[in-house]
């Protein structure tokens, strides 16, 4: 078996696993900020435990499994052409952005419109505010605000993509270049180092919104995450030469099934104090453990987690995290009587988010069809 077949397989066909893990990270993600910003991250009477306060390292899976998948990409172009020359390697960047930012564009443009409409109602102050906010968001609508660009941003959750996107601009022409080196020794060394001093400097991977030195704090994470994400792929496709995936499938399934289990415990959990909001850097290896068990053979429930529902949820996910701004917005605003119950709230603003993301996904999804109906070829005819 060639070292790329399983992820084609898992790639061509999507893979269950990753989906549903998609699919609950995003999940995560929306109860976290609902609970935050309308309940005040409040446990459970009596307890230490309440409803995902913890779950923001729900992120760093989707930046694992985007790094993954960017050396993915990149080994399939290395096999093809090991050593480009400049003019090759500008065109498989220019490329490899271009399908990356088409993938989730429409879905961004829609959610973001939606968004802007919702913060710029909600906190009405005329028309000059609401031009004025139009023309600060320019940055966030393409997606560069996590440069340092940041003015008006309706969208406080769209960090994840500026990161993602400026993140890969930087190391895919790297991995692209020198493929192993990046994947066995700059990855590595990159996502230690950087959350490393992350660890030392601040305890905590969230706060995406201070600065450090020269970058966004949510920057260097990101940036670090992608590269382990990258390491990752390395790692599985030297294991899958050494072992018959076969053989580990209960092991990984247990890995699997523990690994999820312990990300919501986790998110549940309310942490206090400096020491435990370090145990969120753990939430790296973990998901970096549970995305190359998805990739090495998968588990007992591959076969059973390739259905339409799952591939749905799966799917869905990217929609919801970019709608859940309408959702928790409304939820906090004075548009609910101050006499309405916190759950109350809560449920309020997880439907509105539901529909909203519905809303983005149908409309999207119509936008890509439109695309591909026209598109004959790939810009600058790569």
């Amino acid at each position: 078996m060639e070292a790329t077949s399983v992820v084609e397989k898992k790639r061509s066909g999507k893979s269950g696993e990753i989906e549903l893990l998609r699919f609950i990270a995003c999940l995560s993600i929306l109860f976290f900020h609902i609970n935050k910003h309308v309940l005040g991250r409040v446990t459970f009477p009596g307890s230490k435990w309440g409803f995902f306060n913890e779950a923001v390292i729900g992120v760093e899976f989707f930046f694992i499994c985007s790094g993954f998948l960017m050396a993915y990409i990149a080994d399939k172009e290395y096999r093809i052409n090991p050593v480009p020359d400049d003019k090759t390697l500008g065109k498989s960047v220019s490329s490899f952005m271009y399908r990356k930012v088409m993938a989730f564009l429409p879905y961004h443009i829609i959610a973001f419109i939606l968004a802007w409409i919702t913060v710029t109602v909600l906190d009405w102050k005329g028309v000059t505010n609401a031009v004025s906010s139009a023309v600060e968001s320019i940055p966030s609508v393409f997606l560069i605000h996590m440069s340092g660009l940041k003015m008006e941003n309706p969208q406080f959750v769209e960090w994840y993509l500026s990161v993602m996107v400026l993140g890969m601009l930087v190391l895919y022409p790297i991995i692209r270049k020198h493929f192993h080196v990046f994947t066995r020794v700059i990855a590595p060394a990159v996502g230690i180092f950087m959350l490393g001093y992350l660890y030392h400097k601040y305890h905590v991977l969230g706060d995406v919104k201070t600065w450090s030195v020269y970058f966004f704090k949510a920057m260097l994470r990101g940036t670090a995450e992608l590269c382990l994400g990258a390491f990752t792929y390395e790692v599985v496709q030297i294991l899958k030469e050494k072992i018959n995936v076969e053989r580990i499938k209960v092991l990984n399934t247990i890995i699997y099934v523990g690994g999820i289990l312990v990300f919501i415990l986790f998110s549940c959990r309310k942490l206090r104090g400096h020491l435990s909001q370090e145990y969120q850097f753990l939430g790296v290896p973990l998901f970096m453990l549970l995305v190359a068990v998805c990739f090495l053979g998968g588990t007992c429930f591959s076969n059973a987690l390739n259905n339409k529902v799952v591939m749905f949820l799966g799917k869905f996910s990217l929609p919801l995290y970019l709608a859940q701004v309408v959702g928790v917005r409304i939820a906090e605003s004075k548009l609910l009587p101050k006499s309405m119950g916190g759950v109350t709230k809560f449920v309020i603003g997880a439907v509105i988010s539901l529909i909203t993301a519905l809303i983005v996904m149908w409309i999207g999804d119509a936008i890509k069809r439109c695309i591909d109906r026209k598109k004959t070829h790939a810009p600058y005819s790569l």
